[in-house]
Parts: C-alpha cells; sequence; structure tokens
C-alpha cells in the first residue's frame, strides 16, 4: 500500500479498543451469571414424603402378595421395600422432600 492509502484510513485509539474489549467482557460476565442462576435456581427433582410413604407400602404389599402372604413379618417386608424404592429413586435421581 501506499502512504497515501495508509493516511486515509481511520485511526483507532488504542482507548477505544480497550473499551470495547471491557464491553465484550462485561458482556460474557453478564451472560454467565445468567446462566449459573437459572441452573442454580433449578431444584433437584423430588417427591413428597407422602408419596415415598405410598411407594413403600405399595412395594411391601407386593412382596408379601409374591409370598402369598404367608410365613412373613410386615416389618420385614417394609424394610426390604423401602430399600428397593430408595434405589429406584437414587437411579431415577429423585429427592424425598422433608416431610
Amino acid at each position: 500500500m501506499s502512504s497515501k492509502q495508509e493516511d486515509t484510513k481511520p485511526k483507532v485509539s488504542s482507548k477505544k479498543v480497550a473499551k470495547k474489549k471491557a464491553t465484550a467482557v462485561r458482556k460474557k460476565t453478564v451472560v454467565k451469571k445468567k446462566v449459573a442462576g437459572k441452573a442454580a435456581n433449578k431444584a433437584a427433582p423430588s417427591i413428597s414424603y407422602a408419596e415415598y410413604r405410598e411407594r413403600i407400602a405399595m412395594a411391601a404389599y407386593f412382596i408379601a402378595e409374591k409370598r402369598l402372604f404367608e410365613n412373613g413379618l410386615p416389618e420385614e417386608d417394609w424394610h426390604q421395600a423401602e430399600k428397593e424404592v430408595n434405589e429406584a429413586l437414587a437411579a431415577e435421581g429423585l429427592i424425598v422432600e422433608p416431610g
């Protein structure tokens, strides 16, 4: 390029360049904070304590039914059902709300 063509290009000061970079950084930071805020607002999926107890009761019933309601203790059925329900909830990524 000739020196004549170089003179016709608008000159950008280093202050303007720095200001544009700072603005871009601020915008990126604001976007990251908004995304992080949305993720923080999403609570882990959960079920109520009443639903949790209902699931255990149903599972205990089916355990007793499987052995034809003979030769077993309801407490053992309940504990086994509780274990099965807890494993299923963990697999689904659900938590139980305090009740």
